[in-house]
């Protein structure tokens, strides 16, 4: 064996460098051989991860699906996966479950909002400054983030760690990666360089370390621009000993030219590295440290860490570069195909998202037309009372309609679990009449009892999310409906406290004691459920998820056979300062002039229900279908305000304001559309465009949205008053009360009970008997059954009593 006296190498075992001093041949040790067989083990373990199930190349997976295999793939991935926002000190939005094993902490102690424990403050003190760098640097100029530093695990050890990860594809806003445990090979580095720098070693116990570590070592002599490696760098790329190589010595194989080094390199990775040599070689880095692709002998690409150092003479003169380089092409092909699965599934949810816009545009136009014209109608005088009525009922079910088409819009919200809660001020007893009035006629319809209890002792006017108690409320009552075929439906209402209790009780078919734990997960239908075979199951397991985003409770209890009782209970506030406002819609304005408005829609019911709506209340109209009309009669009629529709043929409303922007730059115009995609908002506002509505609009925010560019005043009237009903003051309500407490005891029992169950024929018929004597409170409860406004006659009771 050859005495390799003052030869200097070194050696990397998983991206660290170390330095062997070898003076001569001695024994193997006992440490030595100790090492070795850790560092097969830990290389065994490492190859039976890497042996591990990969994603499939299949079709690109839908989001539900993406995320099962994620957090399949986590369970066997022995790092962790992360993906943090980027805000300060990057909280952390998703971890897999190996993180209690690295850290020590819990998922929940470390996922925002609101984590007890930031991740970026478990990092060494003496690495913090050097992680943020290199995440700064990875932002800044888009490049990914690989970077190997320590953590203090929770018991107060520490850990070290490989963190890979960039930028989310498709968004600045979020950072994905992963996270991989390194402590081992950290130690097992430490060991060999304390026992190395110890001992003198043989090649042949250098050739036993590389090849059960499977690196390889090189060595560039800077004087002489020859490079030299190890043969084990033959046999990472496939080939025979001295097939790719030219024999020096015993030890060392020598190309004979750097450019045949080189030309080993991926195309796209030669100048990168050729220029990190130099730089090393200058001085101007401490270490070489690249991840590179190799061809093979095959043809084929093999992925290859590089990693080395300069090794200078006393005077600071480069003596020779050398390092080592490992083979990472298993570690390195699951990262890419982690990436290229989210990007496939990223590809999907986009694609899914403009499916769900253009489908809405689909819906919205109609309804539109649906929710304008009966609107438009209701303006009539002329019409009966109970025309009205049901035409309020059609424009509020339609207002639903569209309510159910944004949740839908935003089901990824759901999904990514970021549905926010919107505190305003409503009034409850017009919101659980209008739902009544939903429900009863086709509850009659079925054959039962609607029974609405409890709403007249609400206070008038509270706060809470309207929007999710409204769904809530409809999904629980439209449960009952389908499972009841017999007796009745009751819905009891309720206020204490600062909690708003919404009782739904039923006489149907009930649910077995077995099967109620079951009744409120995601597409599970239980008992009769299954039979009826409507619905996907999601109804409960979403309200459930909703009455608890609000901070409240949706509990259930039942007998088969008898019928169920759902318990929604929601935290409201009461709204003191609130302003006390009739119902009332716009009937003309006050200006100095008469406004010309053009209304431009390529869709005739949705044109004419616009501007006649708008001519309603005195402004002058003009339409056209198309852009191209638009352009002419805004040149020859020159209006005060457009309303422009976006999808049009000819020319659509994107190009149409473009033109009329460079005609007139400060007429005000309006753009319409059916899209509620982010990117046409801006499209259009870019165009010149003022603002952004989107169908099916109320009229209310139609005319705010006049109102902000044309100099006017509104004038109101009642909608109550239009109706053909009558204002009653609280003082006329007590004289009423007072009233009522002078007919006999057993008739007001009759009308409670006839009030109960909603039995307009019983209540005329007990009218009869009293409108002689007492010809005011018979027209105010005609008025309320009129109205379906049972709960103002139980209160009226309730005063009386």
């Amino acid at each position: 064996m050859t005495d390799f006296s003052g030869f200097i190498q070194a050696l990397k075992l998983g991206g660290q460098l170390f330095v062997i001093t070898s003076y001569g041949i001695v024994a193997m040790t006992s440490l030595l051989l100790g090492y070795v067989l850790l560092l097969v083990r830990s290389k065994s373990k490492v190859a039976s991860c890497d042996g591990e199930e990969r994603f499939s190349e299949h079709k690109p997976p839908d989001f539900a699906e993406f995320r099962e295999r994620v957090e399949l793939f986590s369970k066997i991935f022995p790092g962790v996966i992360y993906q943090s926002r980027l805000d300060q000190d990057f909280p952390m939005t998703y971890l897999s479950r190996n993180i209690a094993n690295l850290t020590g902490y819990d998922m929940d102690d470390l996922l925002s909002p609101p984590s007890k424990k930031a991740y970026r403050d478990l990092i060494h003190p003496d690495d913090k400054k050097v992680v943020l760098d290199a995440l700064e640097y990875g932002l800044n100029y888009e490049k990914s983030v690989d970077i190997k530093y320590r953590i203090i695990h929770r018991n107060g050890f520490s850990r070290w760690v490989h963190e890979r990860g960039r930028v989310s594809e498709g968004g600045n806003q979020y950072f994905d990666g992963f996270l991989l445990d390194i402590s081992e090979q950290k130690q097992a580095e430490s060991d060999l360089t304390n026992t190395f720098l110890q001992l003198t070693e043989s090649e042949h116990r250098i050739d036993v370390i590389l090849d059960s570590a499977k690196l390889s070592l090189w060595e560039l002599d800077c004087k002489n621009k020859v490079l030299k490696a190890t043969h084990s760098f033959e046999h990472m790329l496939g080939y025979q000993k001295g097939e790719l190589l030219e024999l020096e010595d015993s030890k060392w194989l020598r190309f004979k030219e750097e450019h045949e080094f080189i030309s080993c390199v991926h195309p796209m990775d030669q100048d990168r590295y050729r220029s990190s040599v130099a730089e090393l070689i200058k001085g101007r880095l401490r270490t070489i440290d690249e991840v590179i692709r190799f061809r093979r002998r095959d043809g084929k690409w093999h992925w290859v860490h590089s990693f080395g150092r300069i090794v200078r003479r006393e005077k600071n003169t480069p003596l020779l570069a050398c390092g080592v380089l490992h083979d990472v092409h298993k570690t390195k092909e699951l990262e890419l195909a982690l990436l290229a699965e989210k990007e496939k599934a990223e590809s999907a949810n986009r694609a899914k998202s403009i499916f769900l816009a253009n489908m809405s545009h689909e819906l919205r136009t109609p309804l539109n037309a649906i929710i304008g014209f009966s609107q438009l109608i209701q303006r009539n005088s002329h019409i009966p009372k109970e025309v009205l009525r049901d035409l309020r009922t059609i424009n509020e079910s339609g207002i639903h309609l569209l309510g159910l088409i944004n949740d839908v819009l935003d089901i990824a919200k759901i999904e990514a679990g970021k549905t926010n809660v919107t505190m305003t001020p409503f009034r409850p007893q017009s919101l659980f009449n209008g739902i009544y009035q939903m429900f009863l006629l086709q509850m009659e319809e079925k054959g039962l009892l609607f029974i609405l209890k409890g709403v007249e002792d609400l206070p008038l006017n509270l706060i809470g999310d309207e929007k999710k108690i409204r769904q809530l409320t409809i999904n629980l009552i439209s449960n009952a409906l389908k499972f009841t075929e017999k007796g009745f439906v009751r819905v009891s209402i309720a206020y204490n406290s600062n909690m708003l209790s919404i009782n739904i009780e039923d006489s149907g078919v009930g649910i077995a004691k077995s099967d109620l734990d079951q009744v409120f997960e995601s597409y599970i239908q239980v008992g009769e459920g299954l039979q009826h075979k409507q619905g996907t199951g999601l109804g409960l397991s979403i309200s459930r998820d909703f009455a608890r985003l609000m901070g409240g409770t949706l509990t259930a209890t039942s007998t088969l056979g008898e019928g169920s009782k759902f318990l929604l209970s929601v935290p409201v506030q009461v709204a003191v300062d609130c302003e006390q406002h009739e119902e009332t819609r716009v009937v003309s304005y006050t200006a100095e002039k008469v406004f010309k408005i053009l209304v431009v829609d390529d869709n005739q019911v949705n044109r004419e229900a616009l501007a006649r709506l708008l001519g309603e209340v005195g402004f002058k109209t003009r339409m056209t279908s198309n852009g191209i009309e638009a352009l002419e009669t805004f040149k020859s009629w020159t209006p005060d305000l457009v309303f422009m529709d976006q999808r049009m043929p000819k020319m659509d409303g994107f190009g149409a304001t473009l033109c009329i922007r460079e005609l007139d730059r400060k007429v005000p115009v309006i753009a319409l559309s059916a899209s509620t995609l982010k990117e046409e908002e801006a499209r259009i506002l870019s165009a010149g465009g003022n603002e952004f509505l989107i169908k099916p609009y109320q009229e209310q925010d139609l005319f705010d949205a006049i109102a902000r560019y044309l100099p006017v005043k509104y004038n109101y009237e009642s909608i109550d008053y239009i109706n053909g009903t009558k204002d009653y003051s609280e003082l006329d309500i007590e004289q009423l009360a007072d009233e009522l407490s002078k007919v006999p005891r057993s008739w007001r029992r009759r009308l409670e009970e006839n009030t109960l169950i909603a039995d307009v024929q019983q209540i005329e018929d007990l009218l009869h008997e009293i409108a002689s004597e007492h010809p005011k409170l018979t027209e105010y409860i005609s008025q309320q059954v009129e109205c379906y406004n049972f709960p103002n006659i139980g209160r009226l009771i309730k005063h009386s009593s």
